[in-house]
């Protein structure tokens, strides 16, 4: 997962109205300061509501914005910014951690680590240690406006290549999802084990589909902006983007559809890893500890409709069944598994897909 631009989910939460006692519990302890330093997506950080024990207690830490996983490893690698804990996606872990910038973690320091699911640990865990803690997970799809058109199937390949949604649908500008995108449509076994050829043959498919493709996003707000203006009726979405999108007043009786296409939706983990050179450890495991336990999850699940890695059957209670069900939260041991979904996994090979997305881009 990569950050959207523009509004982010905190915003939209003011914008919205479903805002939360204690929402901005960031502003009333800021002048109670924590020395720790979280590299975090900007809608995690002093606005959480799930973190408040430890604001309270605590203070509130110093924040780092995280915007993309790609970008924030080479920023870390530069040592432009040090941290005690960061926030990438569970299959960057392994490059942070060749690349020295993150430690072992003891779990036996987080109480809470035992509601962790175990099934999604093991992305996170490397020469039999473990070094990032799997916490919020979702789903990468595409979302069409049925007032709009019907597909002639759920497919991506149906969306991309249908001559009515020439210049109607927007993509996100994530390069290795796109050439993942261009390898479902293409049918290779497995998106995350593409040879440079099936890569090759991934970015001709995305290059023909580009009549269709209005734009590829930085920007989510755009993105939805675009899309409930009906200026295009499709684009890729997150668990959250669809949530937002049928709330907004505009789309009031509109269908949405968040697509389950028959090659697959892309899926993608993410997890708390601990700084190597990590100034207030102590701190950082109190941090983690507040960080799967209830309260965090129930904020995740009700104000980011995204799966929790240690959510409960006590939390999915109190969430939208309507939700719940659309995005398989009661359902982890299918949620994620592919060929109804391809969670992503570390790719070796990464700069292959990058360098085959930038000929896309400038085709």
């Amino acid at each position: 997962m990569i950050a959207p631009g523009g509004l982010t989910r905190r915003g939209f939460l003011a914008a919205s109205g479903l805002t939360f006692a204690g929402l901005a519990a960031g502003g009333a302890l800021a002048a109670k300061k924590s020395p720790l330093v979280v590299y975090d997506w900007a809608y995690y950080q002093k606005d959480y509501k799930g973190f408040a024990k430890f604001f309270q207690t605590y203070g509130v830490p110093t924040y780092v914005t995280f915007n993309t996983d790609q970008a924030e490893l080479a920023k870390a690698a530069s040592g432009a910014v040090q941290f005690d804990l960061t926030h990438p996606c569970i299959a960057y872990i392994p490059d942070w951690k060749d690349a020295g910038l993150i430690q072992a973690i003891d779990t036996t320091r987080i109480p809470n680590f035992k509601g962790v699911d175990k099934s999604l640990l093991g992305p996170g865990v490397v020469g039999g240690k473990v070094y990032g803690i799997p916490w919020d997970w979702g789903y990468s799809t595409p979302m069409y406006r049925a007032d709009k058109f019907k597909p002639k199937e759920q497919s991506w390949e149906s969306l991309l290549f249908d001559k009515r949604l020439r210049n109607k649908i927007t993509l996100y500008d994530e390069g290795v999802a796109i050439i993942k995108i261009g390898g479902l449509i293409n049918g290779v076994d497995d998106p995350n084990a593409m040879s440079q050829a099936d890569i090759d043959k991934a970015a001709a498919t995305m290059i023909k589909a580009k009549p269709n493709i209005a734009s590829f996003w930085q920007s989510e707000t755009q993105a939805m902006q675009d899309f409930i203006s009906g200026k295009v009726w499709v684009t890729y979405a997150w668990p959250d983007t669809f949530a937002q999108v049928i709330a907004n007043k505009a789309m009031k009786g509109k269908p949405v559809v968040y697509m389950q296409p028959k090659e697959g939706m892309l899926a993608w983990i993410c997890s708390f890893a601990m700084g190597a050179k990590a100034k207030n450890v102590d701190l950082a495991y109190k941090y983690l500890d507040v960080a799967y336990s209830t309260p965090a999850m129930e904020f995740l699940v009700n104000v980011f409709y995204t799966g929790g890695s240690a959510m409960t059957k006590a939390v999915l209670a109190k969430s939208d069944p309507k939700f719940v069900k659309q995005f398989r939260l009661n359902d982890l041991q299918h949620a994620l598994k592919p060929p109804r979904v391809w969670l992503e996994r570390h790719l070796p090979n990464r700069v292959a897909y990058l360098k085959a997305y930038q000929k896309v881009k400038s085709a």
